[in-house]
């Protein structure tokens, strides 16, 4: 099927959900990856004894996020010499690597919307590091509001594609949504999508390597 574009269409509300709408504001979130330099140091070093029967790498179970539990091993990270330190929320592979603090505020803010593994942590010089956990959004919801939003609809052999490239802006389905704070939109290849709320709380803890855009103007 050929690619598709929605554009925004007036619509018809209550001025007391008006208000609600405009008022709640979702973001994409992800690890910062801006900067450049040699980036984090962090290596996962048993990766291979934590692949699951069945799993060529160490990833999410098939047909859902989070974690086949238990593993076999306590994740092991070392942070090597020479690059920059290990930032609160840093990608690797599948998960993010994340401080304690993070997962506090994760959790803190919503706690149905993540999973969490703890890892063992070794600095450059052998000693043990501060608290970290692998980490992972576990809740997915089909919430693109596509007579609002602003994006491009591919095909893939009959499946539905949400494409950002080249810009895009997402509205979404506050009855979908709920009170979750945080989701995985199906079929959008970018970051998850959370809430304003969850991004308040990120940045009045200050936390480092987390990068949020507006859902709205991507």
């Amino acid at each position: 099927m050929p690619s598709t574009s929605r554009a925004a269409r007036p619509t018809s509300l209550s001025s007391a959900k008006q208000e609600r709408l405009k008022a709640r504001k979702f973001f994409t979130i992800g690890h910062d990856y801006r900067g450049g330099g040699k980036g984090p140091g962090i290596k996962l070093i048993n990766g291979k004894a934590l692949i699951t029967t069945g799993m060529t790498m160490f990833c999410p179970p098939r047909g859902r996020r989070g974690f086949a539990l238990p593993l076999a091993e306590t994740p092991h990270f070392i942070e090597e010499k020479g690059y920059r330190p290990t930032r609160d929320l840093e990608a690797n592979g599948f998960y993010w690597f994340i401080s304690q603090r993070t997962k506090e505020v994760f959790e803190s803010v919503d706690p149905e919307g993540f999973a969490f593994v703890p890892c063992d942590f070794t600095l450059p010089d052998g000693s043990k590091g501060d608290p970290r956990y692998l980490c992972d959004v576990i809740r997915e919801l089909d919430a693109i509001d596509e007579e609002k939003s602003q994006v491009r609809i591919k095909y893939d052999q009959g499946a539905k594609i949400y494409s950002v490239a080249g810009g895009a802006s997402l509205a979404f389905d506050e009855a979908k949504i709920g009170s979750a704070r945080i989701f995985e939109q199906p079929q959008l290849g970018t970051s998850f999508i959370c809430d304003d709320v969850l991004r308040d709380a990120c940045k009045s803890a200050k936390l480092t390597g987390i990068l949020f855009r507006d859902a709205a103007d991507l």
